[in-house]
């Protein structure tokens, strides 16, 4: 088995910055295998957090159909909590001693790639990804502020899909 790759995250919603970096990551590195690792941390949805990992983790498989990118793999990474131990975190988030990079722009991911290391439980490439676009939370709230522009920041393959998790968490709420 060849090299591989993480990059984990929520990704609630996936979006266009986060395309542009599997496509800039799979540019850089063409001979490793890449890994989206969709963390599903959110249980129970609240306002401005309504989009879960199975939701997160379809919009990811979506894009990246519409986008042909079928050599990227995606996953839902359940229970992947913080206060779990560095080794599970570690273990969940790497898996083998083959994923030689992690991409992230997560604060606490690098927090806790640097733990790994750190510990001698890992020795890849941490890429630390700039953060400086639109992020998800921002479209989370243009979402159910009625604000269509949040349309320009997600592929258009997805949008319906987000308008009906939105509609189902707002139904959900009325009830």
């Amino acid at each position: 088995m060849g090299e591989r790759a993480v990059f984990p995250g929520s990704f609630r919603p996936f979006h266009n910055e986060h395309l542009e970096k599997v496509r800039e990551i799979l540019e850089t590195y063409p001979s490793q295998s890449l890994t989206i690792v969709v963390s599903d941390k959110c249980l129970s949805p609240k306002r401005y957090n309504f989009i879960c990992g199975k939701d997160a983790l379809e919009i990811v498989l979506l894009t990246l159909k519409a986008e042909k990118l079928d050599e990227v793999v995606s996953v839902r990474l359940i229970d992947l909590d913080p206060n779990s131990s560095l080794e599970k975190l570690g273990s969940a988030l790497i898996g083998n001693e083959n994923v030689k990079r992690v991409f992230t722009g997560s604060e606490g991911t690098i927090k806790t790639i640097q733990l790994l290391r750190d510990r001698g439980l890992w020795n890849g490439e941490l890429v630390q990804l700039n953060n400086s676009g639109i992020h998800a939370e921002q479209i989370r709230q243009l979402m159910l502020e009625d604000n269509p522009s949040w349309k320009e920041y997600v592929h258009s393959s997805v949008t319906n899909y987000l308008e009906n998790v939105k509609q189902n968490f707002l139904g959900g709420l009325k009830s």
